[in-house]
């Protein structure tokens, strides 16, 4: 069956009869009038933060990296756009990060998107790896959507996500606390659903 769609900046977007067809067999999020749909499989991690060296992006992707290395299927997709007066220079950094990785295929720069509970839905994990924040409310509102959490153990991080109970704390800045949380939800469905 041939399906017209509208491609923008590298994105499809689909109405009506579409969206039905291709959300059984990608992720999608979006207005009922146009829908973003990704392809992707495995576990998806999203990480919605403002682009910059803080927010620890270049940490998710490094833990997406020792995930592939361990051949589990994961994604993540970054949210976020450089802030006003912000360096786009990390965000370049971040794209060759991921050159360099070899995990083009697996991380996905989706820019800042208006419809944000509709991104968190379509996503199976919520992250920050922020290396300082206060109280997030991010982190609150995935788990109003039943959306296990994994967070840095700083600031107001703690106060919301309940390790081992509403999702897993990692130590700020380690790489390896990092990728044993990833592959803890990467690896187990049923303790996704238990924490989300």
């Amino acid at each position: 069956m041939l399906l017209a769609y509208l491609a923008l900046a590298g994105r499809i977007f689909l109405t009506g009869y579409e969206r039905i067809i291709f959300k059984q067999a990608g992720r999608s999020f979006g207005s009922e009038e146009a829908v973003f749909i990704i392809f992707l499989t495995g576990t998806v991690f999203l990480l919605p933060a403002s682009i910059q060296e803080t927010k620890g992006q270049h940490l998710a992707i490094k833990g997406m990296a020792e995930l592939e290395k361990d051949g589990m299927e994961a994604s993540l997709w970054l949210v976020g756009d450089v802030a006003a007066g912000g360096k786009k220079e990390y965000l370049e950094m971040l794209h060759r990060l991921v050159q360099d990785s070899d995990l083009n295929g697996h991380v996905q720069f989706l820019g800042w998107h208006e419809d944000m509970y509709g991104v968190m839905a379509a996503a199976d994990v919520v992250m920050l790896c922020s290396a300082t924040e206060s109280f997030v409310l991010v982190l609150a509102e995935a788990m109003v959507l039943g959306k296990p959490c994994i967070g840095a153990r700083i600031g107001g991080i703690p106060e919301v996500i309940e390790n081992e109970k509403t999702g897993l704390l990692f130590d700020p800045g380690s790489l390896e606390s990092l990728r044993g949380a990833m592959a803890g939800l990467a690896e187990n469905r049923e303790l996704r659903e238990r924490y989300g």
